[in-house]
């Protein structure tokens, strides 16, 4: 990855899932080091990220972001719903809210 940002120029990056980094890393410190390092350098390049993970356990992720979106799917009236919550955007109040995926 460091290679390719040395060659090109990327205005946004998809990491899919983080979870999979952090289970490479061996240590947590590690990891955490790493993930602060990744930030911190896309904020330098001001390149956008968009980073998924699999857990709703806040983790070092969470902290360091700008924004978090969570997907949510839960049960109404026997049908499987979908909906957004918009949980953290820095610099914004934020009304933490179930916003419907609509068809």
């Amino acid at each position: 990855m460091k290679e390719q940002f040395k060659t090109r120029r990327y205005s946004r990056v998809v990491v899919d899932p983080i979870t999979m980094l952090k289970f490479a890393t061996s240590d947590e410190l590690e990891y955490r080091k790493a993930f602060l390092t990744f930030v911190k350098t896309m904020m330098r390049l001001k390149t956008t990220v968009i980073i998924t993970a699999e857990s709703k356990q806040a983790d070092i992720e969470e902290y360091l972001v700008n924004g978090v979106i969570e997907l949510e799917i839960f049960q109404k009236e026997g049908r499987l719903e979908r909906a957004l919550k918009i949980t953290k955007f820095r610099g914004e109040a934020v009304l933490i809210t179930l916003y419907a995926h609509t068809k």
